[in-house]
């Protein structure tokens, strides 16, 4: 009869035995993966939350609309890569949102320029009207940006450049003055051009 009870009292001591150390195993492998998963929950939530309060709560500032002649919101509106044969140094041209002066979007050039090649020495990038108008004493104002200036420039010896320019009727040329490429012209650029009936100063014009 007592080694029964003693059997039994035991294997009840075993039993409590093992519960409190599985008990421990337990909580040690909470400690070390519950924790840290909780952590990374945690985390995951505070991050959802400043998201949420970006993108909803905080008043975004307004995207400045384009209202210029040639703003590029609804494609390239027309502007095309010179093809002729003696200006072939733009490759292509495409709308980009990469970024935008004005607006979302800008229109992106593609150089293609080669030093001393007579099709790719210099390239042009123009538009036609739809129709004849008068511009002069009418300034015409090109925002660019350079997105690596210092490859950009070229040649510090003989830097590249650009200029504005426009053709009458008659495909006679009007050129503003050249403005040579500088290393330091980080951002958005402007060059202005006013055409009229005499030579630009720095730039030139067919006669």
């Amino acid at each position: 009869m007592y080694l029964q009870e003693i059997a039994a009292f035991i294997a009840i001591v075993t039993t409590i035995i093992s519960i409190i150390s599985y008990g421990k195993k337990i909580k040690a492998w909470i400690s070390q993966h519950i924790k840290p998963i909780l952590l990374i929950f945690l985390i995951l939530c505070i991050m959802v939350i400043l998201c949420f309060i970006v993108y909803f709560i905080i008043p975004k500032k307004p995207i400045e609309p384009d209202n210029t002649r040639f703003n590029f919101e609804s494609g390239t509106v027309g502007w095309q890569a010179q093809i002729y044969k003696d200006s072939r140094g733009i490759a292509s041209v495409r709308q980009s949102k990469k970024r935008a002066f004005l607006g979302r979007y800008s229109l992106e050039l593609k150089a293609d320029l080669v030093g001393g090649d007579t099709a790719k020495h210099k390239g042009e990038t123009y538009v036609e009207l739809s129709e004849p108008e008068n511009l002069e004493n009418q300034r015409i104002s090109l925002h660019y940006f350079l997105p690596c200036p210092s490859q950009a420039a070229g040649d510090l010896q003989h830097p590249n450049g650009l200029q504005v320019f426009v053709k009458d009727i008659n495909f006679k040329s009007e050129y503003g003055r050249w403005i040579n490429i500088k290393t330091t012209d980080t951002g958005w650029m402007r060059a202005d051009f006013t055409p009229g009936y005499s030579e630009p100063v720095d730039g030139s014009m067919d006669f």
